[in-house]
């Protein structure tokens, strides 16, 4: 296997029963991977917009955040 591996953190669990992980390191895409333990399916979702951070390890997630988008205009 040649594929390059990635380290993962335990991030947290949603309300829809899926646990979340993300990169221990970002990079150009950004993926965030769900994991539903009831039917063993993974997804990765990318986050786009993140090349500012490439060098940086510090990026958080939270989860279940709600932004009031009518404050930015």
């Amino acid at each position: 296997d040649t594929a390059p591996r990635k380290i993962l953190y335990f991030v947290g669990v949603t309300d829809t029963n899926e646990f979340v992980f993300k990169p221990f390191c970002s990079s150009e895409p950004f993926y965030v991977h769900y994991y539903n333990f009831v039917n063993k399916a993974i997804k990765r979702v990318e986050i786009q917009g993140m090349g500012a951070f490439e060098k940086a390890s510090g990026v958080r997630i939270f989860l279940n955040h709600v932004e009031d988008v009518k404050l930015m205009q």
